[in-house]
């Protein structure tokens, strides 16, 4: 028995996985949590809403009263509760502004806040006659919410860049190295994976050789995204001319596996058969080198192509 296996190198958008190696980036936002600002806007919100209900201005545009003991203080304590702690990173990101000498976004909250946080305290002591605490709960509440939601956007950007540059690293990555590697072991048969994808050349391979190649759908090596969007319906042009060229025996395999392997390259990796008991000394070989080899499936008595 023989095994197929490919060494994706050059490939294209549906080849093997790669992970780019990683970078120092560091910005305005770096070590901001998205999971964190999730928290502090959920829990600002929910003490934002009783400063709100009971703020005087409120109560007179929508023509309702509340009095209850201590009313006058749900505003002074719940607001220092929303500045102090949902309010916390953007005094933070002020503080490191003023530092640096460069005054941002952050800075303007952070004044901003500070400001109503104040005057607010100052006439919930007699002392002013500026009262802003549901101002100042909304303010902080509305800020936690666009900088969630921004850093949600900011990490799937650089999760797909990372993704982007992973694909681009190993679609540059030509077959000779691959090719000297496999040399001394004399494989039966080895071909690059192109246009008419790796079902394509599977096809041809069975088909000169008079075998069955049968192929693990689960083991086809990808690129980080290429499932997701071949599950989406993501087809290339010659998708359905390859699946005329080379229909296979896919009884249980996904729609996007089949997508996957009838996927054309410009240049893809190799597709080799080989005995099975050079297996480990071909993983061992193309580890060394740092290159991609996953084992696909096998070669057996019969014709055409099978998944299982």
């Amino acid at each position: 028995m023989r095994t197929a296996t490919i060494r994706s190198g050059h490939a294209g958008h549906h080849a093997g996985a790669g992970a780019p190696d990683g970078h120092g980036a560091h910005d305005k936002h770096a070590g901001h949590d998205p999971e964190q600002f999730r928290r502090k806007f959920w829990l600002s919100f929910a003490l934002t809403v009783p400063i709100v209900l009971t703020a005087d201005m409120v109560m007179d545009w929508f023509g309702y009263e509340l009095d209850f003991t201590g009313i006058e203080w749900v505003g002074p304590v719940l607001g220092s509760v929303v500045f102090f702690w949902g309010g916390w990173p953007f005094l933070e990101g002020a503080w490191r502004e003023i530092r640096a000498r460069q005054p941002g976004m952050m800075l303007l909250i952070g004044m901003a806040i500070t400001v109503a946080y104040v005057a607010s305290l100052a006439t919930s002591l007699d002392w002013f006659d500026l009262d802003f605490w549901w101002e100042l709960s909304l303010l902080v509440t509305i800020m936690l919410l666009g900088h969630w939601q921004e850093m949600k956007a900011l990490g799937q950007a650089q999760d797909a860049l990372a993704a982007l540059a992973a694909a681009v690293e190993r679609m540059t990555e030509l077959n000779d190295r691959a090719a000297e590697a496999l040399r001394p072991f004399e494989p039966h048969a080895v071909t690059d994976v192109t246009g008419f994808g790796l079902f394509g050349h599977a096809h041809e391979l069975a088909e000169r050789s008079d075998v069955r190649v049968v192929l693990d759908p689960d083991a086809l090596p990808a690129l980080d995204g290429a499932l997701e969007a071949a599950s989406a319906g993501v087809r290339t042009g010659g998708d359905r001319r390859n699946r005329e060229f080379a229909p296979v025996e896919a009884d249980g395999a996904s729609e996007a596996a089949l997508a996957l392997g009838y996927d054309p390259q410009t240049a893809g990796g190799l597709l080799v058969a080989l005995p099975a008991d050079k297996g480990a000394l071909v993983t061992a070989a193309f580890a060394e080198r740092g290159l991609l080899l996953a084992r696909i499936g096998r070669v057996e008595a019969g014709r055409g192509v099978a998944l299982a």
